[in-house]
């Protein structure tokens, strides 16, 4: 069995790279930079130079494609949320590698908080009730959902 993960300069990379190996799956390293945190780990197989995806997205889902052709890899782990959106979209427009996720607009549900709660409220799913207690410690913490402002 063999995985690439990306981007590899995380640590939830790193985290995928030193479990995966321990289990002796072959683990491959996508990042822009040669020198990644997930690729330096002792459970790094190999490693793999990719375009930046913030300055590229076309060009880092187009590299993540050559190296899934070349057929060594059998699922791709993005390590964050953004690569996960990426190969998400490009995964409804092919086949190529398991992306152990759901289909790209499942995956923007679950990343939008307001539309997440939305279907929860629609499907009557239970979840538990927030309730705002207002402290003087600073600072405050925000999560905007994915519709800017809105939720």
């Amino acid at each position: 069995m063999s995985a690439l993960v990306t981007p590899g300069n995380l640590r939830s990379a790193l985290a995928v790279t030193r479990s995966s190996g321990r289990q002796s799956v072959a683990v491959t390293v996508a990042d822009e930079r040669s020198g990644s945190l997930a690729g330096a780990s002792r459970y790094c197989h190999g490693s793999v130079r990719v375009p930046s995806f913030v300055r590229s997205g076309e060009a880092f889902i187009s590299a993540i494609r050559e190296e899934l052709a070349r057929g060594t890899h059998r699922v791709v782990v993005p390590a964050d949320d953004v690569t996960l959106s990426l190969i998400a979209r490009a995964r409804s427009n092919s086949k190529e590698g398991v992306l152990p996720f759901p289909e790209f607009e499942s995956v923007q549900i679950a990343h939008d908080k307001a539309a997440l709660m939305s279907l929860v409220e629609e499907r009557d799913i239970p979840f538990p009730r927030l309730s705002w207690r207002y402290s003087r410690r600073w600072p405050p913490v925000c999560r905007p959902s994915s519709r800017g402002s809105q939720g």
